[in-house]
C-alpha cells in the first residue's frame, strides 16, 4: 500500500525514518533507495538455501575479464559467536593490523559528510556527545555483528592489486541489494577487517588474501532506533563533470 512505503530520501541531507520499508520491491529504483546499513537484527537464522541464493546473484556482478575474484566465508551460529569474542578481545588489546590500510583522516568535503552521518547515527541510537559509554557500546557493537546470526567475510587476493577491490565492491553492492529484493537488511562493515588475525583464527583464509571488509545481514529488528537513521547523498551537480566540447 502507498501509505506504507517511506518518504523519499532527501538528496543531500541526514534523516532519520519513521516507518521500515515495505517486504518486497518492485523495482530497481526502490531497491537502491531502500537499502541501509542495518545495525540491529533479529535473532532468526537465515536458510543456509536462502544465504546461497544471495551470494549467486551478488556473483553475477561484473569482474575484470569475468576473474571473479571475491572469496565469501560465511560464519553463523557458534563459529560466528566465537570470532565475536575473540574480535572483542583483539580490539580493547589493539594487538592486530588490517590488510589494507584504514583511512585515518579524511579531507574537506569527506569528512563533512562524515561527521553529519555520525551525528544522524548518534540521534537515532538517542546518544549525545557526551554518552561516552553508549558510544563505546555503539562501536562494540560492529564485533557483536549487531546481533545478526550470520555474517559474511569478503576477501581478494593481494597479488591482483586494486583492480580487485573494484570488483568486489560490485559484487558487495549487488549482495546488499539481493538482501533488500529478498525483504532482508545488511551492513557492511570495514570494522570486520581491522584485525584479520582474530578473523584467520577461525576462517581458513590464507595469507595471500586480503580481507577486505565484513557483512553482517540478516531479518532487521523494526523496533531499533539505530534502523531508522538514513544518510543523505550529494546531488550529481556535486560529483559529475559534463563535458560536450
Amino acid at each position: 500500500m502507498e501509505q506504507d512505503r517511506p518518504a523519499k530520501l532527501k538528496i543531500g541531507k541526514e534523516h532519520i525514518m519513521t516507518t521500515q520499508h515495505p517486504r518486497m520491491q518492485n523495482s530497481l529504483g526502490d531497491i537502491l533507495e531502500n537499502r541501509y546499513s542495518a545495525r540491529s537484527f533479529l535473532p532468526i537464522v537465515l536458510p543456509r538455501t536462502q544465504i546461497e541464493h544471495l551470494l549467486e546473484a551478488a556473483a553475477l556482478a561484473p569482474s575484470w575479464c569475468n576473474t571473479q575474484p571475491w572469496r565469501a566465508y560465511v560464519a553463523c551460529g557458534p563459529m560466528l559467536q566465537r570470532i565475536s569474542k575473540d574480535l572483542i578481545v583483539a580490539a580493547r588489546d589493539r594487538v592486530d593490523v588490517p590488510d589494507i590500510p584504514f583511512v585515518s583522516e579524511y579531507p574537506k568535503p569527506y569528512d563533512c559528510r562524515k561527521q553529519a552521518a555520525d551525528a544522524v547515527l548518534r540521534e537515532a541510537r538517542g546518544l549525545d556527545t557526551t554518552d561516552y559509554r553508549g558510544q563505546i557500546e555503539a562501536v562494540r557493537s560492529n564485533w557483536l555483528f549487531f546481533n545478526a546470526p550470520q555474517a559474511l567475510f569478503l576477501t581478494v587476493p593481494k597479488s591482483f592489486g586494486p583492480y580487485a577491490l573494484l570488483d568486489l565492491g560490485c559484487f558487495l553492492q549487488s549482495f546488499l541489494l539481493a538482501c533488500v529484493a529478498e525483504g532482508l537488511a545488511a551492513c557492511p562493515q570495514a570494522s570486520l577487517a581491522r584485525y584479520p588475525k582474530a578473523i584467520r583464527s577461525h576462517l581458513p583464509i590464507d595469507t595471500d588474501e586480503s580481507l577486505v571488509c565484513g557483512v553482517s545481514f540478516g531479518l532487521p529488528d523494526p523496533a531499533a532506533g539505530a534502523n531508522r537513521c538514513r544518510t543523505g547523498r550529494a546531488g550529481a551537480d556535486e560529483f559529475a563533470n559534463f563535458y560536450d566540447q
